[in-house]
């Protein structure tokens, strides 16, 4: 696995041919054709709206999962309530 940094750093980590598969070889041999046409704050933007997304998913996660257990209580409490009404699963 590769482990990217904000700041440029990286850490390699595993077995990188199992990671890319047959790709790895193609990758390091195209390394060099690369070298300088991705900008770095370019790529800073990109992986801080990556980040950004990512919380803003987790938070609307976690708001849903409560929002979902409240109803669920909320239905219960109701068909306790009305213990004639027959209750769907």
């Amino acid at each position: 696995m590769m482990l990217c940094y904000p700041n440029g750093e990286y850490k390699l980590v595993g077995n990188l041919s199992e990671l890319f598969g047959d790709d790895y070889s193609k990758l390091v041999d195209d390394a060099p054709k690369y070298k300088g046409i991705f900008r770095k704050l370019s790529c800073l933007r990109a992986y801080a709206e990556m980040v950004r997304s990512r919380r803003i998913r987790s938070k609307a996660a976690r708001r849903l999962d409560s929002l979902v257990t409240a109803a669920e209580r909320i239905y219960d409490e109701a068909q306790q309530a009305q213990p004639g009404v027959i209750k769907q699963e």
